[in-house]
């Protein structure tokens, strides 16, 4: 595939600008290396000649680690940042596309184009103004990831889960609160724990489980615990992954 950045947008609108905002200016680096247990599924299962999309692709990290570690070649990076984009490009070489995958112009223009779609890390940034409405972007990304499948085609999610989720309820709206006011990140200790933006929607596994479950031609094919710790006296982190497979649906 040709390397190329579209810019797709219109369709029915659904997504938080302060969120684009934070990520096309502070850009941050993922560590690819939680998405070792979908390499060694790519490795298993695909051919040279399949196509991966990854949404929410950043810097191009997985991309990059696709790259080398599998013999996929077509592949595409999904993002809503020219920055990232710009990234991806230049380090992986691919195909890239700015848009969202909540877009549904973005979905009915790549319907049934892609063997595998790679999702990692993007669930809890897809953020409503409430967090019932953060559910509900959540749910639209996973069903509109199947959709841009081919039919027997894979969805492969690592994602960060915690709990309780009553928990989770109250860090999004302190930092709803709190980037209202500063509009920015306000950090505490380390990196990754921090105040305001970017405003953030957690899930527990068993939620997670539930968005497939109501999505039809979805079936979990595996899950796999990739981190399990202990934050604090209360609060339970468990990174997922899962590996969900669209299957037809008898009598379409």
């Amino acid at each position: 595939m040709r390397s190329q950045v579209a810019d797709l947008r219109g369709g029915k609108k659904m997504s938080d600008e302060q969120t684009h905002d934070y990520f096309d200016k502070f850009t941050p680096h993922y560590d690819p290396t939680r998405f070792q247990f979908a390499v060694e599924f790519l490795n298993h299962r695909s051919k040279p000649s399949d196509t991966l999309i990854d949404i929410g692709c950043g810097d191009g990290a997985i991309l990059q680690m696709v790259k080398d570690q599998t013999s996929i070649r077509r592949l595409t990076g999904l993002d809503i940042s020219r920055n990232y984009l710009d990234q991806t490009k230049r380090t992986v070489g691919c195909e890239v596309v700015r848009g969202s995958i909540l877009d549904e112009r973005f979905v009915q223009e790549y319907e049934n184009q892609f063997d595998y779609c790679t999702l990692s890390a993007v669930l809890h940034h897809l953020i409503g103004r409430t967090r019932k409405e953060s559910f509900r972007y959540a749910a639209a990304c996973l069903h509109n990831a199947i959709r841009i499948l081919r039919p027997s085609g894979y969805l492969l999610l690592s994602e960060p889960t915690h709990a309780p989720s009553a928990i989770m309820d109250i860090v999004f709206w302190v930092k709803k609160c709190v980037g209202g006011l500063a509009n920015q990140r306000v950090e505490l200790f380390q990196q990754w724990m921090n105040l305001g933006q970017p405003v953030v929607s957690y899930y527990t596994p068993h939620q997670l489980r539930c968005f497939f479950a109501s999505i039809e031609d979805a079936e979990i094919a595996e899950e796999v615990v990739i981190l399990k710790m202990r934050l604090g006296a209360v609060i339970r982190r468990v990174d997922v992954g899962i590996i969900v497979q669209k299957v037809e649906i008898s009598g379409r």
